[in-house]
């Protein structure tokens, strides 16, 4: 198991691309379980499940419905990227929820 605190928090976006490709690989190939603490719903896309925590507490857990392979996906506007997540995790997807 790999717990992995902000992992491209301070790197330019080509070098966190390459972290995360390495993270991915390592679930893919070796089978490891890697928990990422992130604030960014774009690096959350990656992952198989999100987990959100407030105050200390579960408020949220999902599978992602279909995880994005890293560098393969550009990244989309910040606005885009943040309102994506809290739709799926705090609405399902479900458009009549969230209008």
């Amino acid at each position: 198991m790999i717990l992995a605190d902000e992992p491209t928090g301070n790197l330019d976006s080509r070098s966190g691309t390459e972290v995360m490709q390495i993270f991915q690989q390592l679930n893919r190939e070796q089978g490891n379980t890697i928990i990422f603490v992130t604030h960014d719903p774009w690096i959350a896309r990656h992952t198989n499940r999100v987990v959100m925590l407030r105050d200390g507490k579960v408020v949220a857990d999902r599978a992602v419905a279909n995880p994005l392979v890293a560098g393969e996906a550009e990244r989309p506007s910040e606005a885009e990227e943040l309102e994506g997540v809290f739709k799926d995790t705090y609405y399902g997807g479900a458009q009549e929820e969230y209008n």
